[in-house]
């Protein structure tokens, strides 16, 4: 009986049983960033006609398309949680801004990591990473 071939997951290059196709809503500009930042630049199995909505990585209103790839669960669930991860991060700055900037001045607020999508490789480390703001005097 021959072994069953899973579908590899383009984010960390792996076959995988729960490798599914999986869709989201993305601008062209995060679409690009994903293929070449995340996906080892393999781009889009497939891209819808373009409609106005919100792109699910920027959040920014926009046009943007359904584009397609193979993921596994773990990965389609941190790729859907980066978008989330920019609004908390601007929150935290807004607060910020609002709260703390005119009462002292003399700290600064700095975004020391960026959320980004990245390739998971075999070796890294999980759950660790620098701290994603940080303040200074």
């Amino acid at each position: 009986m021959p072994a069953h071939t899973y579908p590899v997951c383009v984010r960390h290059l792996k076959s995988r049983k729960d490798v599914r196709l999986r869709n989201y809503f993305l601008c062209d500009a995060c679409t690009v960033r994903w293929t070449a930042e995340a996906f080892d630049n393999q781009g889009s199995l497939w891209n819808s006609e373009t409609i106005d909505g919100y792109c699910q990585l920027c959040n920014q209103l926009t046009t943007v398309r359904v584009r397609t790839w193979y993921l596994c669960d773990i990965c389609h669930r941190v790729a859907g949680s980066i978008g989330r991860n920019h609004v908390a991060e601007q929150a935290i700055l807004d607060w910020w801004r609002e709260q703390i900037e005119a009462r002292h001045p003399h700290l600064v607020i700095e975004q020391n990591d960026l959320s980004a999508l990245r390739p998971r490789r075999d070796g890294a480390v999980s759950g660790e990473g620098p701290l994603d703001f940080l303040i200074r005097e």
